[in-house]
Formats: structure tokens, sequence, C-alpha cells
């Protein structure tokens, strides 16, 4: 018996450690990899050499908290129904961290998002959770550093490469949502417009009120104020890059980063007023729902891939798992990243409305504004040449992705067939869905049609 655990605590201890970081609010295209202009990525671009880059990784949620649950759980928003009108992460659901605690696994979370805590339910399988709360606790930078410093603190008191089993570790870091403030070196890291700085400070301070305002038409920006909060938010996410750069420098320190799968992803981009609109959690644009995807494990996925089919953060339970059930009698062979990951030639994704939002709203409007515009669910389906989104109002729209990046027109009248097939997937996919907790609705008021229907039908309002 002896000699058995022996062998268990070998093969255990050669298994890959998994160190998933998610920067929430990061948008893809303002990333290195992902194209962006400016080098606000460093650590992300190394990351990304030494691994995989997923060019088309689409969140499954325009939702922070619901698109974390589905990093968590593999199932779509309308399976887990963690979402804001929900935001619990109920006991029947079977997360990535049960999972891997099963598997002999020691488990630990390092959280800056209050909204994501051990009382709702975000703490299921992880042997270590770390809530940070910056707000609560008066942390700077959204408590990135006070993350660093207690994975730090984790490490070293597990022993390093020393320790007995292998690890998972999940880090959540915040900084890159609005008020775009980065710390003080990085204000003007990337700032080439000039506006008085007085007024500069102020738009690093803008929140939700300001957001709000900004949506319904009451509160405007000159295009250098939008240009400095673009370079505000680029300055966020360097920002958060060196504090990734640095989470995988100790792993290096402990001769871990060799052993260790690294994922980095963000739950969901940020609109910068392209849709009037900051801080959305209701639309699926492309700023929203394109995401940044990066995976690295040397010696057992290719280096310096960079793959174009599209993915979506349910497929990243299969990949973890995948890798870390490699058996340890042999070195596994090193495998495209695409093969784990598998590709999604239609990706499918969700936005409800989100109560605490709806009353931000409330509070900005004046008596008697009409909001429900906003008062409606979205589900999209995307390919790599089109989008069609539909509302619960049953507007919708279709976007040509090549011709119009920025989704600016609906062509649903003039694209008929491309219409009906993507409608006709979306029916499909939500038809398929299988809610874990059957208190909870399938999908968003149901099903889409597969043709819309009703009077405002087709397209008179693009969502």
């Amino acid at each position: 018996m002896a000699l058995a655990l022996a062998a268990c605590s070998r093969d255990a201890a050669s298994r890959p450690h998994c160190l998933v970081v998610v920067m929430s609010g990061v948008r893809a295209d303002h990333t290195g990899p992902g194209g962006g202009p400016r080098a606000t990525t460093p650590a992300l671009d190394a990351l990304a050499a030494t691994g995989a880059w997923f060019g088309s990784a689409i969140t499954v949620s325009a939702s922070p908290i619901s698109a974390h649950a589905s990093i968590q759980t593999g199932l779509h928003p309308s399976e887990h129904n963690v979402t804001p009108d929900h935001p619990v992460m109920v006991a029947q659901l079977e997360t990535l961290a049960e999972k891997l605690k099963s598997a002999g696994y020691t488990t630990a979370a390092f959280n800056t998002d209050a909204a994501m805590g051990r009382g709702n339910g975000f703490a299921q399988g992880f042997d270590t959770f770390e809530e940070i709360l910056p707000d609560e606790n008066g942390l700077p930078e959204g408590g990135a550093a006070a993350a660093e410093e207690r994975f730090k603190s984790w490490l070293e008191a597990r022993g390093g490469a020393a320790a007995s089993s292998p690890f998972f570790a999940y880090v959540t870091l915040i900084t890159p949502r609005l008020p775009f403030s980065p710390p003080a070196e990085y204000q003007n890291k990337f700032m080439d417009t000039v506006v008085a700085i007085q007024r500069q400070e102020k738009l690093a301070q803008l929140w939700i009120p300001f957001a709000r305002q900004f949506t319904l038409g009451l509160a405007g920006l000159t295009e250098d104020e939008r240009a400095v909060l673009t370079s505000l938010y680029d300055a966020e996410i360097a920002y958060t890059d060196y504090r990734l750069g640095r989470l995988i420098d100790l792993l290096r320190q402990h001769q871990l980063l060799d052993s260790t799968l690294v994922v980095v992803t963000s739950d969901t981009g940020e609109d910068l007023g392209q849709h009037g609109a900051y801080a959305d959690t209701m639309n699926l644009h492309d700023s929203i729902v394109r995401v940044p995807l990066a995976v690295s494990l040397p010696g057992r996925i290719k280096a310096a891939e960079r793959i174009a089919a599209q993915v979506q953060p349910t497929d990243l339970m299969k990949l973890i798992l995948t890798v870390t059930a490699a058996p340890a009698s042999a070195p596994p062979a090193e495998v495209s990243a695409a093969t784990l990951m598998g590709s999604r030639p239609a990706a499918f994704a969700e936005a409800r409305i989100d109560p605490a939002a709806m009353r931000t709203y409330q509070e900005a409007a004046p008596p008697g504004t009409d909001l429900s515009f906003l008062q409606r669910n979205l589900l999209m389906a995307r390919t790599q040449d089109y989008k069609y989104v539909v509302t619960s109002q049953q507007n919708a729209a279709l976007f040509d992705l090549k011709a119009d990046p920025g989704e600016t027109a609906s062509v649903l009248a003039s694209r008929p067939q491309v219409l009906s097939d993507l409608a006709g997937q979306l029916e499909s996919w939500a038809g398929g869905l299988r809610p874990v907790a059957a208190a909870f609705p399938a999908a968003p008021d149901g099903a889409p049609p597969a043709q819309p229907q009703g009077k405002a039908a087709p397209g008179a309002r693009t969502p």
C-alpha cells in the first residue's frame, strides 16, 4: 500500500500545474497578438510566442460574472444560470476546480472581483480562496498587486517545485475597467492627445453615472476626450500585463514555468464609445465579445501558433482537463492547441438584462424617459464572416464582419440566405441547451424564431 501511494504521489507531482489568469475587460484588438497598435502587452506577447494565440476567441456573455462561470464550468449562461439577475454559482454545478481537486490537484483562487465571492458560490472546489475586495479594503489599481503578493506567498508556502501535488490556480485581475485610472507611472504611457491636465484627471475618474448619461445622450465627449479615455484604457491594460508578467516570473523563480499550463484570457471586452456606450454589459458587439486567449506549456503545446478558428471559453475546460490528465509514465507528445480546443464554426453568446445596470440607467434618466430599448435580452450567432443578433423584443440585426467590422449597419434585408442559416443555427443551439438548475429559464425569453417575426421585424431597430 505504501508503495502504491508513493507511486500515486509521483504520478500527481509529474502532471502539469495550471495557472489561469483572467484579465477582466481586455479587448483582443487592444493587445499585441490581437493586432493592437500600441505596445500594451509585452508579457502576453511573450507567452503567446511560447505557445498558442487564438485570434478568434469569442466570449459567451456580455456579463463578466456569466463569462467567469462559463470558464469554470464549461457551460453556457443559460445552462449554468449564473447571470446578472441570478449571480449565484449553485452547488449543482461541477466546476473545473472541483474536477481538478478530485484528480489530486491543490486548488487556489486569488480574486479581485467582489461580484464573485465565497458568499455566492465561487469558492466551489478551491482549497484556498482569497477574496481581495479592492474597494472595500481601499486597495489601488484594482487590487492587482495584492493578488500577486498572495499568489507569491501561497507558492512559497507550498514549497515551489518540491510540493508533492500539482496545483491549479485561478487569478482574476479587474484593472482594465471604467474608471480608467491607471497608476501614476502609467497615466501618460500612451497619451498622444493633449487636453488640459485638470480635464485629463476628471476623465480618469469617470464612472457609472457618466457611462449611463453617455448612453442616454445626456453627456458627451469630444473626439480628443474619447482619445484620452482610450489611452487611459490601454494604460490600464499595460499595467495589468505588467502584473501578468510578474505572476509568470514567480513561476520561473520557483522552477515551475516549464511544467505549468498557463492560460490567459478575459471575461469580456470593453466598448469604448463606438456604439454609444461605456461599461456596457447588455450588448454583443465584437468590442465586447472578442477576447484575448493565449495558452502555453513548453514541450506539450506547440510554440508560436496563431490559430484563426473560433473558440469559446466553454472549450477551455476540455483543454485543461486533457492536458492535466497526461500520463506520467512517458513524456506526452507535443500537440497543437487547436486540436485540444477544437473549433466553433458558429459561436454563440447571450446578453441578459442587468438589474443593477437598469437601476443606474433609471437614476440617470430624467423622469418619463423611455428605457424600453434597454429592456431586452439578446442572443448571438457569429461566424468569421457574419454576426446575427436577435432580441427578446423580436428585433434583429445581421452584420457583415468583413465589410463592416465596426458593426455600423445591419444587412439583414439584403442577405436572406445568411439570415436563414444563422437564425436556424441559433434556434438549434438554443433548443439544445440543458440548464443545470431547472428553476431558471433555459434561454432568454425562449429560443429565437428561425425568421424574425412581429411588427418591428426585420431589423427595424438594430440591437
